[in-house]
């Protein structure tokens, strides 16, 4: 992965579990994918290169972290990420799953609008 301040690589060896979600949405597609990327190891919201990528949210498997990682998964690269993991971590593919419009979010630690 890379982001602004440097690169970083997450080994299969790292990964607890990855499954593709994407929900209805208004652009071209008219969909949005994220790859969802569990660690092992707890995701570190401070981490500068993959802090931006680090959500909370429900797990999708009752084993998992509630923080992992999201990656938009949107064109030109979904089909590509998903046979990587099947090729390479088959045993980690959690499968394709229906969100809610919106789930995307922002990531831990930025700020959250005020609801009122």
């Amino acid at each position: 992965m890379s982001n602004g301040p440097g690169r970083k690589v997450i080994p299969w060896s790292g990964l607890a579990a990855v499954a593709l979600h994407w929900s209805s949405a208004d652009t071209p597609a008219g969909k949005d994918y994220s790859l969802e990327v569990c660690p092992v190891e707890p995701a570190d919201p401070d981490d500068p290169v993959l802090g931006a990528f680090v959500k909370d949210d429900e797990p999708f498997r009752p084993d998992l972290p509630r923080l992992r990682y999201r990656f938009k998964a949107n064109y030109p690269y979904r089909q590509d990420l998903i046979a990587a993991v099947r090729q390479y971590a088959q045993d980690l593919w959690a499968g394709e799953t229906e969100r809610e419009p919106g789930y995307l979010g922002r990531p831990v630690g930025e700020a959250q609008p005020e609801r009122g």
